[in-house]
């Protein structure tokens, strides 16, 4: 069987060897007969083995789909890149089209931002890593060679030297197969020339998404839609103008180097920019001059709307998004369905049922608590997840302690964040205030908190229980600069393994890994590793509720668990996240009791 699979390879590689020696050259697609194209994409888009394929000028990505079985998978995974190629060279010559019509293949193990829903914009993820695939293969053969990596490296100057581009193109790229070295042009003996070292498309897609020089984030559900776009993009500065010049041409309609109202409106509606696709504001976008909106307003429309940020290398592959990369595959985003976006002025909170009880949920005030109090909607119980204050400062804890006491909510339940440093009895770091002790401000606080009987519980490392409903809240995350309630990695897990199991409400102040926990412009995550695993593999709860990311807000479902980040301000302090509500019915006769 191995035999055979191993001359079927050989012998497949041979007879394409001329179509791949054409590369993928810039084709006139436009002129060709729409009809042909359509039949030999279609063609491999229905063959059996592809789960996905997406089609990028005259390439095609394909995901290969997996079986549940694990003998089929094995089969399954010898449909090769050559195989599918060969076979769309046998439909052209049947079809009697023309082979400069068949698409070469690259086989991915899954499409790049395929987890993060971005796929669906006509300039993605993967639109960006073929460009700069593209500008490397200058040899236009499907694979690029390290010398070729290194002349790119060089002018673009990413990687700043020649050592670290060295280091990141071999730390991507995998062994040579038999099949690999047996057609390369080289001595086949002289396996440490750097020419014999080549690296196909789904290496170079793994090395730009592990150096963070590229990457996308979508905007997660129940994210205020007139806030932010579909999508974000980080692309790195010195390879912008490259990516910017193929992002602009698709929607340069008639190709004048200008887009007009409707390609402006078009972008709008693809992206869901947070604008008006109004003669106005495209007028605005030109910056007042004459002929159109030209590439640079187009880079400076897709920043100010946070469509597009840049910067210098964001080295994502640090830690955590190492582990991340090795986490996200396992983890599944299914449509939330329990939690909403419900602002007070509008009331868009959805009707109450029977027998259930609402939970409202806040998080990351800052001091800025009243600018919600008409934004706040009907419920039962009041979740606040952490840094109600700025510093911990005595009149605005206690500020916050009047306001969340005055709520018409039956309970109103909160831990502290980091910024609550007073709140952290172990806290002995440089933000100490001088003028108040630590401890003074804490009783204070507490004091305020349970004047009257207004329902309020301040919980750290403990549980209550509302109408049968359990809620466990606790403060901790993730060493975070000099702030409160910090512990190292390390040490973490302890805090989540004392969870009970059987909890409904999980009340954090971080994020687990992944979930509402990427940091802009950079999309590094800050979430924890530890809290993720407890919550999908012990505590399972229902919700939980956090913030600390404010950049973050909005819901993620795992099919068990929705992960709610409701943070109320987003990443400039501004207190715009409305916020999110749910409902969860009561097992208890005695109701909110």
């Amino acid at each position: 069987m191995a035999f055979v699979q191993a001359r079927r390879t050989l012998q497949g590689l041979g007879r394409i060897a001329a179509l791949r020696a054409r590369g993928p050259g810039r084709l006139p697609w436009r002129r060709l007969a729409s009809g042909t194209v359509e039949q030999l994409r279609q063609s491999l888009v229905l063959h059996p083995a592809v789960s996905q394929c997406v089609f990028i000028e005259n390439v095609a990505y394909v995901v290969r789909k997996v079986s549940a079985n694990p003998q089929a998978e094995i089969l399954d995974s010898s449909v090769h890149d050559w195989e599918l190629e060969k076979q769309l060279v046998l439909k052209a010559t049947d079809w009697s089209i023309s082979q400069e019509c068949v698409p070469q293949v690259r086989v991915l193990d899954q499409l790049p931002g395929a987890n993060l829903a971005s796929t669906a914009v006509p300039f993605s993820l993967l639109h960006m890593l073929h460009v700069l695939f593209q500008e490397v293969d200058e040899s236009r053969n499907g694979q690029i060679s390290f010398s070729e990596f290194l002349a790119f490296c060089k002018t673009t100057k990413l990687f700043d030297t020649a050592d670290k581009a060295s280091e990141v193109f071999f730390s991507k790229r995998s062994v040579p197969t038999a099949s690999e070295l047996l057609f390369s042009e080289n001595d086949f003996f002289a396996l440490s020339n750097s020419e014999s070292h080549i690296m196909k498309f789904s290496e170079f897609q793994q090395l730009m998404l592990d150096a963070g020089v590229v990457d996308v984030i979508p905007r997660t559900p129940g994210q205020d839609p007139h806030g932010a776009p579909l999508v974000s993009f980080f692309v790195d500065e010195r390879i912008v103008d490259l990516i910017l010049h193929h992002w602009f041409a698709t929607y340069d309609s008639d190709s004048d180097g200008v887009l007009q109202l409707e390609d402006y409106a078009r972008l709008v509606a693809d992206y869901q920019l947070p604008l008006t696709a109004s003669d106005e504001v495209y007028t605005h976008a030109t910056h007042k001059h004459s002929g159109g909106l030209d590439i640079l307003d187009f880079r400076s429309l897709l920043e100010k709307s946070s469509a597009l940020a840049t910067g210098t290398p964001i080295e994502k592959d640090d830690e955590m998004g190492r582990l991340w990369r090795t986490v996200e595959p396992s983890q599944e985003f299914a449509p939330p369905s329990r939690v909403f976006v419900a602002d007070g002025r509008t009331g868009s909170s959805p009707p109450l049922l029977q027998g259930h009880l609402r939970f409202v949920c806040l998080s990351d005030t800052h001091g800025q608590h009243r600018e919600l109090s008409s934004r706040l909607p009907p419920g039962d119980v009041l979740l606040h997840a952490g840094d109600f204050s700025n510093e911990g400062g005595l009149e605005e804890v206690l500020d916050f302690a009047a306001w969340i006491r005055s709520l018409p909510y039956t309970h109103k339940l909160l831990i502290a964040g980091n910024h609550d440093l007073p709140l952290d009895k172990s806290y002995h770091g440089s933000k100490v205030q001088k003028k108040v002790r630590a401890s003074d401000v804490r009783s204070a606080f507490m004091a305020a908190l349970e004047e009257g009987d207004d329902g309020v519980t301040y919980l750290e490392d403990e549980e209550i229980e509302i109408g049968g409903i359990r809620v466990y809240g606790t403060p901790w995350q993730p060493e975070f600069m000099d702030w409160a309630f910090n512990l190292p990695r390390h040490e973490i897990g302890k805090k989540w393994k004392a969870v009970p199991t059987g909890i409904d409400v999980l009340l954090v102040h971080g994020p687990p890994l992944g979930r509402g926990d990427a940091l802009l412009p950079s999309l590094k995550r800050r979430g924890c590793a530890d809290l993720l695993t407890e919550v999908q593999d012990r505590i399972r709860p229902q919700f939980c509720v956090f913030g600390h990311i404010h950049e973050g807000a909005g819901v993620t479902f795992d099919g068990t668990t929705h992960f709610v980040n409701a943070s109320s301000m987003n990443e400039h302090y501004q207190c715009i996240h409305a916020p999110l509500v749910f409902d969860i019915r009561t097992t208890s006769s005695d109701g909110l009791r």
